[in-house]
């Protein structure tokens, strides 16, 4: 069977009507017979949730739904990971497929730096996943973790050397893009960008980064050996050349043109989509933001 090419908005409505969701990471994945949508859902607030989820103590995270049409099957529900601690902040929720067939999913360290160096929690972390849900006998530590020492990972992205790239956001000095491997620690809480204990033996610099006030970058995409990155804080969005295992040559893109801007994905004409997130974004009110989708042709 050849793969499809998914059309159209997927349909949220089985979700509980009186539930407020805050979808971190949504995605697609072909299994070669069908489509699933993936989503995570770092922040989630309603009515159906009872006990332990209600106080936030833990989070159904990540689960598929197959895709039929434009509309979800909801009687195709499977969870695939829980109890990823959750809070207001620091949430991650960025999921990817790889090369490999794994899901990779980005979890924040719920505003507790000392999640992301356990190595047993699953926070502050990426994850590596079957697509099933199940543990992938070849991750480093005989559980969901791939990498470790992450404040609030936001944006992945695998360039075409089948190598996984990192968008984080620091505390109030740097933002970091990392390149990451597997069992690696990036240092969190003692190490932030550059600054701290950086050069404690094991953390694994980044590839560059990026003071919070140009910076705050969430999305990240790389199309064509370029990585492209979105940023917040810094209404822009940062292009690197990726060299062997280095970033170079970085321009700055639309600073200040759209504002606050969230998300960059590959588009299928080989361009990219952008995507803004200005007014209405954090105050709970429904129905008063005015987002763009953006699409950005590409040079040769």
């Amino acid at each position: 069977m050849e793969e499809p090419t998914p059309i159209g908005i997927a349909d949220f409505a089985s979700f509980a009507p009186d539930d407020v969701y805050a979808f971190g990471g949504v995605i697609a994945h072909w299994d070669g017979q069908a489509w699933t949508l993936v989503e995570s859902f770092p922040e989630v607030e309603g009515p159906s949730l009872t006990g332990a989820e209600a106080n936030g103590a833990c989070d159904v995270w990540a689960g598929g739904r197959k895709l039929v049409g434009d509309k979800l099957q909801p009687d195709t529900e499977q969870v695939l990971l829980k109890g990823i601690l959750r809070n207001k902040f620091h949430d991650g929720g960025r999921l990817r497929f790889g090369p490999d067939g794994k899901l990779y999913a980005a979890t924040g360290d719920a505003q507790n730096g000392d999640n992301a160096q356990n190595k047993n929690g699953l926070n502050g972390k990426v994850l590596r996943l079957n697509p099933d849900g199940s543990v992938p006998a070849d991750n480093p530590f005989h559980n969901y973790v791939w990498s470790y020492g992450h404040r609030n990972p936001q944006g992945l992205a695998f360039d075409a050397q089948g190598r996984l790239w990192e968008q984080e956001f620091g505390n109030s000095i740097m933002d970091e893009t990392n390149l990451i491997v597997k069992g690696g620690n990036y240092g969190w809480p003692k190490c932030e960008g550059t600054a701290g204990q950086c050069r404690t033996a094991g953390f694994v610099a980044p590839k560059a980064t990026y003071t919070t006030a140009s910076g705050s970058c969430s999305g990240l995409a790389i199309v064509r050996g370029m990585l492209y990155t979105a940023c917040q804080r810094g209404t822009r969005m940062y292009r690197w050349a990726i060299s062997g295992d280095k970033l170079t040559v970085g321009h700055q893109y639309f600073t200040g043109v759209y504002g606050r801007l969230r998300t960059v994905e590959p588009a299928p004409d080989g361009g990219l989509w952008l995507t803004t997130t200005n007014a209405g974004d954090k105050d709970s009110v429904p129905n008063n933001s005015n987002e763009k989708i953006l699409h950005v042709a590409l040079g040769n």
